[in-house]
């Protein structure tokens, strides 16, 4: 059903009531979760001590250039330490809507300054310390991207085959 203009297809979400936004809001919640497990990978590195990073001189130091020393790649993971980091971790989501003809949803994953006073030296880094921004990162990871394609495609487009609207002509 050929259905040109994004009024019309708002207006057809608009009829079909909240049934297709309720499910747009679903699918981000799964993908706001896929980038909780991401970022929870990625800042929750063991296999260097606090003890090992002093005795490799620093690894992180601005004085090793921009990306440090590059023990590790991608260079934004984060050694966890006493664990503050991985609690202060939270993440939500908007209820899917309808605005301008355009659906709009969001999720996000962040880390809580409150719980963890260093989280904005890790990210944005210090004078002395390289950035290592592990919410950046995992948003850019392109496994993670593939992931949340898929997930919006394969569950968004069942919902969208699965509607049955009336054809429109203008």
């Amino acid at each position: 059903m050929p259905v040109t203009g994004a009024d019309v297809v708002a207006e057809n979400i608009k009829k079909f009531g909240g049934g297709f936004t309720r499910h747009a809001s679903k699918v981000m919640k799964s993908a706001t979760k896929l980038l909780y497990k991401e970022v929870t990978k990625n800042i929750g590195l063991t296999d260097h001590s606090q003890a090992d990073l002093t005795r490799m001189g620093h690894p992180y130091a601005r004085r090793h250039g921009p990306t440090g020393k590059g023990i590790h790649n991608p260079p934004w993971l984060i050694h966890k330490q006493s664990g503050r980091l991985m609690k202060s971790r939270y993440q939500g989501s908007n209820d899917a809507e309808v605005m301008g003809g355009k659906l709009m949803v969001s999720g996000w994953v962040g880390l809580n300054p409150d719980e963890a006073p260093h989280a904005p030296a890790l990210i944005f880094g210090t004078w002395r310390m390289i950035p290592r921004d592990a919410l950046r990162g995992s948003l850019a990871d392109s496994g993670l991207q593939k992931n949340v394609r898929n997930l919006f495609t394969r569950d968004l487009r069942d919902m969208v085959i699965n509607f049955r609207g009336a054809e429109t002509h203008g």
